[in-house]
């Protein structure tokens, strides 16, 4: 099937299995548990591997991918530099796959913070200064020597779809990182900057859990037809935690919630109630007196 200047029918974006910098944020942001050791700060993020859990997990993503597209489905399979995105793609058992390993994909760049423990950020006015803008701005802002969430965006992102398209890939998976399929997400379905905070605040599933899965597609699941953009997407979580040890098993979470892709066009009269929403939900985040 000729393909020249379009998308992938399908393009799979896979999130890395959890990593020992994953157990700590968690820990450090819900128990307040700081773990952030002499030893593990030692350690520069691009080198953690994959727990134990986090090899299940990507075990159990490759056995949906398999089982939803079959062992020889895409002729284009990326991974990131880093090594727990490797580690995931050799996790995930995928027998034929011949991978490209690509610096576009890799997790965003978060600059000179990425050297400090959570719990050294105070000590640096530079930090606390940039910490704010990113509230403030979360799209745009960027860390001393760091990247934009509108830098991957606009940048990486639009990048590798322009590879793609232009080497007519049929079909594309890539292993890849928690702020990369974010930045994918948003160029897919045109998020605005805006407008991404509250979509990811709505719906716990744009998370995106170590192992989760996104797919884009061209072909609408209900009937067939293939489209020249992209029609509809999924996000799937492969696994799930069970019993008193939290073990990981199998399961597929949101695995057959189809969303329809519609690319948002507004009249005059709707950019009017889009600014009214913004300015209520604005208002309703402001400390009340």
């Amino acid at each position: 099937m000729e393909n020249i200047g379009l998308l992938p029918l399908d393009i799979v974006a896979i999130r890395h299995g959890e990593t020992p910098g994953n157990v700590k944020s968690r820990e450090y942001k819900n128990k307040g548990i700081d773990g952030y050791t002499e030893d593990f700060m030692k350690i520069p993020s691009v080198h953690w591997p994959l727990t134990e859990r986090g090899l299940e997990q990507e075990g159990l993503a490759g056995e949906w991918i398999v089982r939803n597209f079959g062992a020889d489905y895409f002729d284009r399979y990326y991974v990131s530099s880093l090594n727990r995105t490797i580690e995931s793609a050799i996790a995930m058992n995928l027998r034929n796959a011949v991978w490209r390993i690509d610096d576009r994909l890799v997790e965003r760049a978060h600059g000179d913070v990425e050297v400090l423990a959570p719990r050294e950020y105070g000590e640096y006015d530079h930090v606390k200064m940039n910490l704010r803008a990113r509230e403030v701005s979360p799209y745009f802002a960027k860390g001393p020597n760091g990247e934009s969430f509108s830098d991957v965006v606009n940048n990486r992102i639009t990048s590798w779809l322009g590879t793609l398209a232009r080497e007519q890939v049929v079909s594309a998976l890539a292993v890849a990182h928690g702020e990369w399929i974010g930045a994918l997400q948003m160029k897919m379905e045109k998020i605005s900057a805006l407008d991404w905070p509250r979509i990811k605040k709505e719906d716990p599933m744009r998370s995106m859990w170590n192992g989760q899965i996104v797919h884009y597609t061209r072909t609408n699941p209900f009937t067939g037809e293939v489209s020249p953009s992209v029609s509809h997407w999924r996000t799937i979580r492969p696994w799930r935690e069970a019993g008193r040890n939290k073990e990981i098993v199998a399961a597929a979470k949101g695995e057959d919630i189809w969303h329809e892709r519609v690319s948002p066009t507004y009249t005059n009269d709707q950019l009017v109630e889009l600014l009214a929403k913004r300015m209520v939900e604005r208002s309703a985040e402001q400390p009340q007196d």
